[in-house]
């Protein structure tokens, strides 16, 4: 039985490919330069989420916070580099998972979740004992590390399917979803405008497509060549059509450099111009899968399961996409003014906001302030929101104050002469502008105004304040008064 087991493995090995090389260095490096980003795209932030005056004020000094996002940043340019790479993988890992555990409220994407895997299993398939990834390109654990990346992913992306299939969200089930999914996208791009006027046959064409790429595609990691490059073709289609449509976070990203690992290094010399392609290995080089090569597998399947299962406080459930997609987009509009007569919009910088701009690319940089206000705003009409939120009252504090470091966390916009003493908060429906009216000069939006979501803010400056070296303090006795002005 031990025997024919080896010889299964041994078959089996050969015929997944044994050269992975260049997937393996496409993985460590493209984790390194995403991780890179991500710390950076933080350390913009920190000082207005978590710093002392931030909205969400953090226990740890900023100080401390600030280096390491820096030294975070610096781990991911080593790793995309290659220098050092257990070390310079652990410490990324480290620093990323500490920073999910104290400031998990601003990681609502399920693409941190998955950048963290990623990391992981770049750590884990790097060796102590190298002092760069050139030297390293196929190690015992490099081939274990990408399998187990693989199926993991691919275990997440069908349960995904599955949920969507057996949801609460019929529209999954009878291909209508796509009528208005494209509407919904936390930050929208121009592609998700025009994906969502593509013709309904289309749009229901596309939805098997997703739901056969989710269902069907995770088998086709352990199979032979030809069903792996199938695989890889169609996440790669799959990331970029969710990344031009403004799916927010390193999700796509993430998919995309999956489908790149899917390839061995005979299809990647079949890619690659001359100058970059990997030399041919000889079979006679390439050590048999055994029962202890089979064991490398164990402490990948441990760490891994928490992720596909979607463990509390660890990482996104998969079990989320069971819920239904909202049919309307809402949108929290801030709005200040210096005299309650004339009011000048807040704009931000990814979500939906100004009604004439749309972003036209994805970028590699994600407002967590924009993300988790809609988020709020996802959730409708609800109680007062400075009660409800008190995050938001520390964020209109701030822009009462017009305080540089929350002000950095917006889009720049000219209007407001005078030091804002207003501010007020409304509920905004958000819908497409239709094709007639955008080829007729209109925006890209349509909006109507609800409601106000609290009542209004007002800046108090008395004498003694406008002695004092700080800010205009702000009136709170005014958040439970009337909304009138």
């Amino acid at each position: 039985m031990r025997r024919s087991v080896s010889i299964w493995l041994i078959q089996l090995g050969q015929a997944y490919g044994p050269e992975f090389s260049v997937a393996w260095q496409l993985l460590y490096r493209g984790t390194g330069l995403l991780l890179f980003f991500s710390f950076w795209s933080l350390a913009a932030q920190a000082n207005g989420l978590l710093g002392p005056a931030g909205v969400s004020p953090s226990s740890i000094p900023f100080g401390i916070l600030q280096i390491s996002l820096l030294s975070g940043a610096l781990s991911g340019l080593l790793m995309f580099f290659g220098r050092w790479p257990f070390f310079s993988a652990l410490v990324a890992l480290i620093l990323r998972l500490w920073m999910m555990s104290f400031a998990s409220e601003w990681f609502l994407l399920e693409g941190d979740a998955w950048l963290t895997l990623f990391a992981m299993v770049a750590w884990l398939g790097s060796s102590p004992f190298c002092a760069s990834l050139a030297a390293h390109d196929l190690t015992p654990r490099a081939v274990p590390a990408l399998i187990c990346l693989q199926v993991s992913v691919g275990v997440r992306l069908f349960l995904t399917g599955v949920a969507r299939l057996t949801g609460a969200e019929q529209a999954w089930q009878d291909q209508t979803v796509l009528y208005y999914l494209f509407e919904q996208m936390p930050f929208p791009l121009q592609g998700s405008w025009y994906a969502h006027y593509l013709p309904e046959a289309f749009l229901q064409a596309l939805v098997v497509g997703i739901l056969f790429v989710e269902l069907v595609g995770p088998f086709y990691v352990l199979l032979p060549r030809v069903f792996r490059n199938l695989c890889a073709g169609a996440l790669l289609l799959y990331g970029l059509g969710f990344a031009l449509v403004g799916q927010p976070g390193w999700q796509p990203h993430l998919l995309i450099l999956l489908a790149g690992t899917l390839l061995d290094n005979r299809s990647w010399r079949r890619i690659l111009p001359d100058a970059f392609r990997p030399p041919a290995v000889s079979r006679a080089r390439i050590p048999p899968i055994t029962w202890k090569g089979a064991s490398q597998f164990l402490p990948f399947v441990i760490l891994l399961l928490p992720w596909i299962s979607g463990f509390p406080g660890c990482f996104p459930s998969w079990k989320n996409e069971r819920d239904p997609v909202p049919r309307r987009r809402m949108e929290l509009v801030f709005q200040l003014s210096a005299d309650g007569q004339k009011w000048h919009e807040v704009l931000f910088k990814q979500k939906a906001s100004n009604p004439w701009i749309l972003h036209s690319l994805p970028g590699l940089h994600w407002s967590r302030l924009d993300l988790r206000l809609q988020k709020l705003a996802a959730q409708g009409v609800q109680d007062p929101l400075w009660q409800r939120e008190p995050w938001v009252t520390r964020l209109g504090e701030g822009l009462l104050r017009q305080d540089p470091r929350i002000l950095n966390l917006m889009e720049r916009s000219e209007g407001l002469k005078q030091p804002p003493q207003m501010l007020r908060v409304l509920w905004v429906e958000y819908r497409f502008t239709d094709p007639v009216s955008k080829r007729d000069g209109g925006g890209w939006w349509l909006r109507e105004p609800i409601g106000q979501a609290a009542p209004m803010m007002r800046a108090v400056v008395s004498v003694s304040s406008a002695q004092a070296s700080s800010p205009d303090p702000v009136d709170r006795r005014a958040l439970t008064g009337s909304s009138d002005p």
